[in-house]
């Protein structure tokens, strides 16, 4: 269950559950097989200096869970390069976000430094769900309402994926997952993503994140060079 072709390691944890958003992400669609070659191909010509060098030459902002994304002026079949970075020590995430997210098109990811990890999850559809299930209508890129569409769920774990420097992981649209990079790892990406595939993108968490419109932050030159401090070319 999603594995990457460069070898990522893989935890499954697959409990059982049933339903048809659970079977169907165990069951994974095949993935189209132009986006998948294509992007690995392409990603793995990108090092962490030309990462950086792309980081830099542009502005980035904050994801609200924490880590920084900066949409470079490259660009990978006519949508952007982004390049990733979790800062090491503390990051600012806004209070109550929901941590689980899904994309509105299948992604590619190189780690270019660090160890990345993310937890996949399958929602089960229930009336007293623990978790509320969020919509996102965007703005701009980097502009967006979050609102309860009053959907209750159950997040289902299924996989854990770790990848280390060098290694690719891909994710379909729609799928939702969340990073679970901790606070004393450095981790830098570079990614592209495939056409858009549904037409919008959700949230899952706790109920009780207000809904309003939120710019996102950016990305200070101080912090980005903290951020990278340290990765010279001879160390990397």
């Amino acid at each position: 269950m999603f594995d990457s072709p460069t070898g990522a390691a893989l935890v499954a944890e697959d409990r059982g559950h049933s339903g048809p958003t659970a079977a169907s992400v165990r069951s994974r669609r095949p993935w189209p097989d132009d986006f998948v070659v294509q992007a690995t191909r392409f990603l793995q010509r990108i090092d962490l200096d030309q990462a950086l060098a792309m980081a830099g030459a542009v502005k980035g902002y904050w994801h609200p869970t924490g880590f920084m994304a900066f949409h470079t002026r490259w660009s990978f079949e006519g949508m952007p390069v982004r390049v990733h970075c979790w800062p090491r020590g503390a990051r600012p995430v806004e209070d109550r976000h929901p941590p689980l997210h899904n994309h509105m098109w299948p992604l590619a990811s190189k780690v270019l430094t660090g160890t990345y990890s993310e937890t996949v999850y399958a929602l089960d559809d229930v009336p007293d769900g623990e978790y509320a299930h969020y919509s996102v209508e965007y703005h701009t890129r980097d502009d967006a309402t979050v609102f309860d569409d009053g959907r209750r769920c159950q997040a289902l774990p299924v996989v854990t994926s770790v990848c280390v420097p060098g290694e690719v992981h891909h994710l379909e649209a729609g799928v939702f997952h969340e990073t679970t990079i901790p606070e004393s790892q450095r981790v830098v990406t570079v990614m592209v993503t495939g056409q858009r595939e549904i037409d919008s993108c959700s949230l899952v968490g706790l109920p009780g994140f207000p809904t309003r419109r939120r710019v996102r932050r950016s990305v200070t030159p101080a912090e980005l060079a903290r951020a990278i401090d340290g990765l010279a070319a001879s160390s990397r």
